[in-house]
């Protein structure tokens, strides 16, 4: 299970309670840099809402990893890596999303706990780290716009 770590604002990334990595957030922008091991990955929003993740910075041959909401009206998201391609889906009154990799459910994500609006998520032992880590930034973002956007319709 990949999560964030315990305390209030820890950034840091926790695979099976080994840290492994550790996320670089932009304050009010949906960016960050991330470090897993000695690679280097950022993550940032696309015009259009998309998602792109480039890594290892400073590699010849840095990989891409993308997502995309399938639609404005949805909280689903095609997400494309050099290992797989995988489909995040939440339910409409769900905030647990399923992962799915060509076209059957591998895993999900959940609210890390009751009192925070992290997610933590479990995945096959298959799935590459920077793959799971760029599906929990995916996850994260997806909650955050949603949140947002129904903060603002209820103003």
């Amino acid at each position: 299970m990949l999560t964030w770590g315990r305390s209030w604002g820890n950034q840091e990334l926790v695979l099976d309670g080994t840290t492994v990595g550790r996320f670089d957030t932009a304050t009010f922008r949906e960016r960050t840099t991330v470090q897993l091991g000695t690679e280097t990955w950022e993550y940032a929003r696309q015009p259009g809402g998309g998602i792109l993740g480039t890594g290892p910075v400073g590699s010849p041959t840095p990989f891409q990893l993308w997502a995309t909401r399938r639609s404005f009206f949805s909280y689903a998201w095609d997400v494309a890596t050099p290992a797989a391609r995988y489909e995040l889906k939440q339910g409409v009154f769900s905030t647990a999303f399923q992962v799915l990799r060509g076209g059957v459910q591998v895993g999900e994500a959940r609210r890390a706990g009751m009192m925070t609006s992290r997610f933590s998520l479990v995945l096959p032992p298959d799935v590459p780290l920077q793959d799971q880590a760029f599906l929990l930034w995916v996850v994260e973002a997806s909650e955050r716009r949603r949140s947002h956007s129904s903060t603002t319709s209820a103003s």
